[in-house]
């Protein structure tokens, strides 16, 4: 791996490494929490129900539940304890099978074993169940959990996304589990030029260890993997499109605001559905990493506008009502709307935010719930449009019923015996 190509993010990480932990931090302590409780296998539902406590995000999404499947498994081996091997021993397996001397290939072996047999387990024994949701990703947050001085947490989104900043030098088939032991090779080799970096840059070591080593609820990373697979998140996630401080960043500008269109529905003109060119062939879709950076993406589109509505409402006089602000999705996204804000005479704005890169072209995706607000609330509801999102953000605020968009279906849930 050459370590002047990196420079350029690792300077950057460098610098911006404080402000990464206040959103990253969690990570540190998930593991602490992890590491404080026992591996007693007659208490494992107990101990991983509490232990990822602060890790759920990690595991679970709007569409994948590795989590919570879990617990489902452990609690049925526990009612069924006539059934071997359970789907208890295989994570117990998993979990503690491990010394630290284990070949890649044998790490390999052990993880493909496990997805294997825990997927042939729910087919057999809990059919109601859609899926078992034991991917690659949710074995590496287990592993790196456990063993957080030997392994490091795995999304292939960002293992291929980082992959092309050293010009593929890692391998990287579709699927396949030894994606895995290629992201070790490249995390053991990115580990090697952090800690040396750590050991040139004495003023970069004292922040992360005040940060890290010195907080009792943060796990200490005595051999800096987390921070490696920190360090490859934050490029990936945040380095392009410098998700951290953006808003802040153009309020330094020259321009002092991001361009900001007002515009009601009437005014828009519904285009129509795009259609697949016929004979042409679908790309293959990593539809679970296309979710999860979606997710990503919006989020950070939320935390925009919550922080352009603050500051629109102190710019206009109105620091009473900035304080009263509140990014509701933040915790909570079952309301139909992501933020409470106000105009600056004081009326209730409901807010929703649609986040994408691209530009004004790209459709959106709205819930059904989300139109149902829509029409209840039409005078207070306003959709946020935020676009160019990894280039420099700009803002459409629509307000009026969106059902005369013509909004279409697109989602299908399909059932097979």
């Amino acid at each position: 791996m050459d370590s002047e190509a990196l420079r350029p993010y690792i300077d950057w990480y460098k610098a911006h490494f404080a402000t990464i932990f206040e959103r990253e931090g969690y990570k540190w302590e998930s593991i602490q929490t992890f590491q404080s409780y026992s591996a007693a296998k007659n208490e494992y539902y107990s101990v991983l129900k509490e232990a990822f406590k602060k890790s759920k995000n990690l595991l679970n999404s709007r569409s994948v539940f590795s989590l919570g499947m879990m617990l489902d498994i452990v609690t049925y081996s526990k009612e069924h304890p006539e059934i071997t091997p359970s789907g208890l021993d295989l994570f117990y397996n998993l979990f503690e099978g491990f010394t630290g001397k284990e070949t890649h290939e044998r790490i390999l072996d052990k993880i493909t074993f496990f997805r294997q047999h825990i997927r042939e387990y729910v087919r057999k024994y809990m059919p109601d169940k859609k899926n078992d949701y034991q991917d690659l990703h949710a074995v590496s947050v287990y592993l790196s959990h456990r063993y957080p001085d030997k392994f490091y947490i795995y999304r292939t989104y960002e293992f291929t996304q980082f992959n092309k900043l050293l010009n593929n030098e890692f391998s990287f088939k579709w699927g396949k589990d030894s994606n895995y032991i290629s992201y070790l090779n490249m995390c053991d080799q990115l580990n090697a030029i952090l800690r040396q970096e750590l050991k040139i840059d004495k003023g970069f070591r004292i922040i992360v260890d005040k940060l890290t080593k010195e907080n009792p609820n943060c796990y200490d990373d005595p051999e800096y993997r987390l921070l490696t697979q920190d360090f490859i998140y934050s490029v990936v996630s945040y380095y392009n499109t410098d998700l951290i401080g953006r808003y802040k960043e153009q309020m330094k500008s020259a321009r002092k605001s991001p361009i900001t269109e007002f515009i009601s529905v009437d005014e828009l003109i519904p285009a129509k559905a795009a259609t697949l060119t016929q004979g042409k062939t679908p790309s293959k879709i990593d539809y679970i990493e296309k979710q999860r950076e979606n997710t990503r993406i919006g989020k950070a589109g939320e935390k925009w506008v919550y922080e352009y509505e603050k500051q629109k409402l102190i710019d206009a006089g109105r620091k009473d009502l900035a304080q009263k602000v509140v990014w509701i999705a933040e915790n909570d996204d079952s309301k139909g709307y992501d933020i409470v804000s106000y105009d600056k005479n004081g009326n209730e704005i409901f807010i929703e935010v649609k986040t994408t890169s691209g530009s004004l072209k790209t459709p959106l995706y709205m819930s059904a719930l989300e139109l149902e607000i829509n029409r209840q609330h039409v005078s207070k509801y306003h959709l946020y449009r935020v676009y160019d999102f990894n280039k420099e953000p700009k803002l459409r605020i629509i307000t009026g019923d969106l059902s005369k968009l013509n909004p279409q279906p697109t989602n299908y849930i399909v059932y097979t015996e």
